[in-house]
C-alpha cells in the first residue's frame, strides 16, 4: 500500500516536470527519456 502511494505521488512528479519541460525547448526525444527512466525507476522500485 505505501508503495502505491509513493509511486502516485513520483509519477506525479515526473508529469509536473515534463509539463514544465513543454514550456521550454527541451525535444520530444528528450521528453521521452525522462518517461523511460521513470518506468525504469518504478520497475527498480517494484523489485525492491
Amino acid at each position: 500500500m505505501c508503495v502505491k502511494s509513493m509511486r502516485l505521488c513520483l509519477i506525479s512528479f515526473y508529469l509536473l516536470i515534463i509539463y514544465n519541460m513543454g514550456k521550454t525547448t527541451t525535444s520530444i526525444a528528450d521528453r521521452l527519456n525522462i518517461l523511460a527512466d521513470a518506468e525504469q525507476f518504478f520497475a527498480d522500485l517494484s523489485d525492491a
